[in-house]
């Protein structure tokens, strides 16, 4: 804390003067012993006394200087670094074009100021629009953007280029990669003209803004395959329980645990019967989002059936699962679903046993532990013990009609994609 601010140069003057007046005859006492030392030994100690200070000052001088220049460096990286994290975190989430078109609005002018935008993605050597924005003058056409864009691969892929964006004409076009796959091309008006320092800064944005389309990519083509529930953004019955036998395959290999939670929303048929069917829909798909954001991206999120959810966490103990559904309660008993009453859930909780293979009994474990929930009152979970007998399962469905043997072959992919859509 300072004591006495740059503003303040009177009141240090006043202290100075002060202090002198005060220390008068000590002062002079202390000149008069530095003279007799020079007369003694010869020497010259109060100019070099004088020097030292002076060089001491400049230094310190300078060292106040290095440190703010530093001080400024620093924080304009710690801008740019939180501008970064803020950019991805809202891509994280807009696995929709309407939702990525909002995010880039709301996000590129902290990095591209008032300028104008195009986005395009690129799908089997097809390129589709998904955003654009005229600052100056009247958009530039479909046609455009893809002649810019396929000339700025090319260019891009030139010796020497520096990586920081192809400009072409009065736009800077960023291609966007994932790995050796060009999933888009977003271009910039350069007008006003971006400084290296913005290009540079930009080349880090595109990273994240790839990543999102091609997440976006690969959910369209998951929503086209009829595997995830497009209400709640989660996978459906039959590719949950495909998904769990290949975790518990998995885990076999690998001696590693995995436990599975099944979620029920409490009086949920209450919610349709006096807010109606539209309310519930809000609530399943709130709740979708929210355990995507709860959980990790290595866990999997499945739709079991109305208002109930399967939960998939690989390499995870009972403990581990119990951590995970005290944070989905806590979650969503904040949840904001549009209405006063507050939302709960109830869970069952179980861990596969040592080489089990069989995921109709270990959903049903889960099952019947949070039947139990709901009978202890609701809002809370229930483990089922590794002793506990299974009960009858509800029939599990573990076959997609006429792509099971696609699904199969293609289920690596999609089960990554499936956990990119929620991380």
């Amino acid at each position: 804390m300072r004591i006495i601010s740059r503003t303040d140069a009177s009141l240090a003057v006043s202290l100075i003067i002060a202090a002198v007046t005060l220390f008068n005859q000590p002062l002079k006492d202390f000149l008069d012993v530095i003279a007799s030392i020079e007369d003694q030994y010869h020497v010259a100690f109060l100019p070099a006394l004088t020097v030292l200070s002076v060089a001491f000052a400049i230094t310190q001088s300078r060292k106040r200087v290095e440190a703010a220049a530093d001080a400024k460096v620093s924080h304009a990286k710690a801008e740019e670094l939180e501008r970064l994290l803020s950019f991805g975190n809202a891509l994280a989430g807009s696995l929709e074009e309407e939702a990525l078109q909002r995010t880039l609005c709301q996000q590129l002018p902290a990095f591209f100021g008032d300028r104008g935008y195009w986005l395009l993605a690129r799908r089997d050597k097809t390129w589709i629009e998904i955003a654009q924005a005229s600052s100056h003058g009247s958009p530039r056409s479909i046609e455009a953007q893809e002649q810019m864009a396929e000339q700025a691969l090319l260019e891009a892929n030139l010796p020497g280029n520096d990586r920081h964006g192809v400009e072409l004409e009065e736009v800077v076009c960023f291609p966007l990669m994932v790995g050796p796959m060009v999933v888009g091309v977003l271009g910039v008006h350069n007008v006003p003209r971006l400084s290296t320092t913005d290009r540079i800064a930009s080349t880090a944005a595109v990273a994240p803004l790839a990543l999102a389309l091609r997440n976006l990519s690969v959910v369209q083509e998951l929503q086209q395959q009829g595997i995830v529930d497009q209400l709640t953004g989660c996978l459906n019955r039959a590719a949950g329980v495909m998904n769990l036998q290949g975790e518990l395959r998995r885990a076999r290999r690998s001696r590693r645990p995995v436990s599975v939670l099944m979620l029920d929303i409490d009086q949920f048929k209450t919610i349709n019967d006096s807010r109606g069917h539209l309310a519930g829909d809000v609530v399943l798909e709130k709740l979708g989002v929210l355990i995507g954001n709860v959980l990790r991206t290595t866990d999997i999120r499945c739709r079991f059936g109305g208002d109930e959810f399967l939960i998939i966490l690989p390499e995870t103990a009972l403990e581990g699962a119990e951590q995970a559904a005290i944070k989905l309660r806590a979650a969503m008993r904040n949840l904001d679903v549009g209405f006063e009453s507050r939302v709960t859930l109830s869970i069952g909780i179980a861990q596969a046993e040592r080489g089990e293979l069989d995921a109709t009994t270990l959903v049903g474990r889960a099952d019947a532990a949070m039947y139990k929930a709901k009978q202890s009152g609701r809002d809370t979970f229930r483990a089922a013990a590794t002793e506990d007998p299974a009960p009858p399962p509800r029939r599990l469905q573990t076959t997609a009609p006429a792509r099971s043997a696609e699904f199969e072959r293609e289920s690596p992919r999609l089960i990554a994609a499936s956990r990119a859509s929620h991380s």
